[in-house]
């Protein structure tokens, strides 16, 4: 049995020193995506600073639009309320003026 035990002895060795291996090569292997998936991570965030400010700028114009319509669209109002007010005051003069035009004598 001694002979056995110096083979299972050895075994046991060898199957510890590849597992010793397998993991130095798991954590080299980890190390090494770690810094690709920073050197990606920073790649993503130079890139998308840019678009966010310029979405930023884009967002704040079409407030600034949107604003700028509002305004117009209740001064054509307040044009448009005048207007018919104007009308209606005409309207109603010329509506009683017309009795004494029809009442003025014929020649």
């Amino acid at each position: 049995m001694n002979e056995w035990s110096g083979v299972f002895l050895g075994i046991i060795a060898l199957a510890v020193s590849v597992m010793a291996i397998v993991q130095v090569g798991v954590i080299v292997f980890g190390a090494r995506l770690a810094k690709r998936v920073e050197q990606i991570a920073q790649q993503v965030d130079r890139e998308i600073k840019p678009l966010l400010v310029n979405l930023n700028v884009v967002g704040q114009e079409a407030a600034r639009a949107a604003e700028l319509a509002a305004l117009q669209v209740e001064r054509v109002d307040a044009l448009f309320a005048d207007v018919a007010s104007r009308v209606e005051e005409t309207a109603a003069s010329l509506q009683s003026a017309e009795p004494t035009i029809t009442s003025m004598p014929r020649k």
